[in-house]
């Protein structure tokens, strides 16, 4: 049982800080939707209009003395978790909510420590709660609480069920500034007492586990005012969304704005390729997973005309089972999500960082340079 709220807990919190319906100033955004007169494109078609962006303008000139990059974050996300066992239906429901201000700007000195060339600062906060009542097994861990209610089963067949139910709060206070990323977590399991911790990660350990090295993505000494970035990696990201059956749709009247579609079919494709990658037993496949015929997840894309990123969104619903040979739960979970996402520019944003105290998270001090 302690597996299962572990998971829908760190689905709730993740999904809360990585999935965001923001509201776009300007009107752009729409419940995890970016406007637009949307026409159906080849992958030839997309690939050469992604093939066109410059990358190096994405983010504006970050060499400029002025130079500022903001984001406005907002996400809302629900779940839900189903097991019927002996004819009986459990029912778990999750919901999560978040902000995040995040920063970035030249014309200050970065700090000694900082891995990238210019100053950045966030701070936000993403919150869930979690009703449960799940069915496990008698010989499982104990209850998470000492509240908790147990109710034994009743029938020979459901001895070995017993039933756990309860109410978890769970919040994480976010913040980074150019050196590190700061939570503050904290729980409270059916009204009992607050258990909260401080954790903190490095941005270069950040870009370590993405991949990207300690070097910047974006870098103030390019020449001409332009920034240096990696090799254009959309086009390979069209390619392989094509091979799993996603479809496109384009609007190029005002910039350029993309919508790729994955429907039932091609979430099978991509829960196939996941499978494959994790190497699991031959008898686990998508069918297994019973996706509905209505899921669905759709992708936006938005840069303005003067090819600066101006919004991502992502709209998730739909639902899915988690079969028992996974699990090792009394049943089958049928699991419904709907999750809107999005991502806006906005360079008016205000961050202070005023609720931040380094000193609670126990950082060590940089070494002092020798005098040898």
């Amino acid at each position: 049982m302690r597996k299962v709220l572990a998971m829908l807990l760190s689905f709730m919190l993740l999904v809360s800080l990585a999935l965001f319906a923001a509201c776009d100033p300007q009107g752009g955004t729409d419940g995890g939707k970016i406007d637009g007169d949307y026409t159906e494109a080849t992958e030839e078609e997309v690939t050469e209009a992604v093939t066109e962006l410059d990358l190096n303008k994405l983010f504006g000139d970050t060499s400029a003395e002025d130079w500022k990059f903001g984001l406005s974050l907002n996400a809302e996300a629900e779940a839900s978790l189903t097991m019927t066992v002996e004819e009986e239906v459990y029912t778990t429901t999750a919901t999560g909510t978040a902000t995040y201000a995040f920063l970035a700007q030249a014309g200050t000195e970065a700090a000694a420590g900082a891995v990238l060339p210019f100053d950045m600062k966030g701070e936000g906060e993403a919150k869930a709660n979690v009703e449960y009542k799940i069915p496990t097994y008698a010989n499982a861990n104990a209850p998470v609480t000492e509240s908790a209610t147990t109710e034994s089963a009743t029938s020979e067949e459901s001895a070995a069920v017993e039933v756990q139910e309860g109410k978890i709060e769970a919040s994480v206070k976010v913040y980074n500034d150019s050196e590190y990323v700061y939570l503050a977590p904290s729980a409270t399991m059916d009204g009992g007492e607050e258990q909260t911790t401080r954790e903190y990660v490095s941005i270069s350990d950040i870009l370590y586990g993405l991949g990207l090295g300690g070097a910047s993505v974006m870098s103030a000494d390019a020449g001409n005012g332009e920034t240096q970035t990696a090799e254009n990696p959309l086009a390979q990201g069209i390619a392989m969304l094509k091979q799993l059956g996603c479809k496109f749709a384009i609007d190029a009247s005002e910039g350029l704005k993309i919508r790729i579609t994955a429907d039932k079919a091609a979430i099978d494709s991509i829960i196939t390729m996941v499978l494959a990658e994790a190497q699991a037993p031959a008898e686990i496949t998508a069918a297994a997973f019973a996706v509905t015929e209505d899921a669905a997840v759709e992708i936006y894309l938005s840069v303005d005309e003067n090819g600066r990123f101006a919004g991502l969104a992502v709209n998730v619903s739909g639902g899915f089972t988690m079969p028992q040979e996974i699990t090792e739960e009394p049943s089958d979970m049928v699991i419904e999500v709907s999750a809107e996402i999005s991502l806006v520019f906005d360079d008016t944003v205000n961050v202070t960082l005023e609720g931040l105290n380094k000193e609670e998270y126990g950082i060590p001090a940089a070494p002092v340079p020798s005098e040898n």
